[in-house]
């Protein structure tokens, strides 16, 4: 590939990871602030903040683990091998990143249903 190219991909995916994030930070702000000012008296509303914060979790740790699976891809497909650039995100431990991903929101995403339902 084209170095050009995978520097604009690079760029584009950078963007979409940094607003992955933005709006994983977004989603756990509605959500805390929702449990500690709102009147969450019936069954009925816990489960509908419940809701909105698990598919919020799942969304987001789908759009996280796409960006670093395309970070993956990306470094792969890139044609000078031995630019620092590639040989740094060669050595990236993707798994772990991705790992990574999925620890943190899932631990966001019990610590609302935890904070919900005690």
């Amino acid at each position: 590939m084209d170095n050009d190219l995978a520097t604009r991909r690079f760029a584009i995916n950078s963007q979409a990871f940094t607003m992955s994030i933005l709006c994983f930070f977004i989603l756990n702000g509605i959500v805390l602030s929702i449990i500690a000012f709102a009147d969450l008296d019936t069954g009925a509303k816990q489960l509908a903040v419940a809701t909105f914060s698990v598919l919020g979790s799942i969304g987001t740790l789908l759009s996280l683990d796409n960006s670093v699976g395309t970070f993956k891809a990306l470094t792969a497909d890139l044609s000078d091998k031995t630019s620092n650039f590639t040989k740094n995100s060669e050595k990236s431990p993707w798994k772990l990143y991705q790992g990574f991903c999925v620890i943190i929101t899932a631990l966001a995403a019990a610590t609302h249903l935890y904070a919900l339902y005690s």
